[in-house]
């Protein structure tokens, strides 16, 4: 039982973190969805001159914006780490971190363009040299 309240505890912690990325209309809702524990009718009242069906959407509106921020910073998290992937050869820093980001986190192309803040396309092609370069470092080994 003390677990799980650990758990909760440090999920809640989490979302503390995440909450200054929101909107101020954002963080509202989040605080009084927990305040409330999700009645929407409770909070419409709170709140004034506003349906509970507005909540509703406002609050999966907030939760998909939550999640959103939530993937962001584990995979910012997981990018910080120190566990890279080695490669040998002539691999410029943008090949080694796209190849890291590819194969070791699972991202898209588009992630991977947004979180190095480069043109899609670009990732792509840096992909597909580093990717030649191996093929053809197998086939001198």
């Amino acid at each position: 039982m003390e677990k799980l309240e650990e758990e909760k505890q440090e999920r809640l912690d989490q979302l503390n973190k995440l909450l200054p990325s929101l909107s101020n209309q954002q963080q509202l809702f989040i605080k009084l969805c927990l305040k409330y524990s999700f009645n929407y009718e409770r909070i419409a009242h709170y709140l004034g001159g506003i349906s509970d069906y507005e909540v509703s959407l406002q609050v999966e509106k907030t939760i998909e914006t939550l999640r959103s921020v939530f993937n962001n910073s584990q995979h910012m998290e997981l990018l910080n780490r120190s566990s890279k992937i080695v490669l040998e050869g002539e691999f410029n820093d943008h090949q080694t971190e796209i190849f890291h980001m590819r194969y070791a986190l699972q991202l898209s192309f588009e992630q991977i363009s947004e979180s190095l803040k480069l043109n899609p396309t670009m990732v792509k092609k840096l992909f597909v040299q580093a990717h030649a370069k191996i093929k053809t470092a197998k086939k001198t080994a």
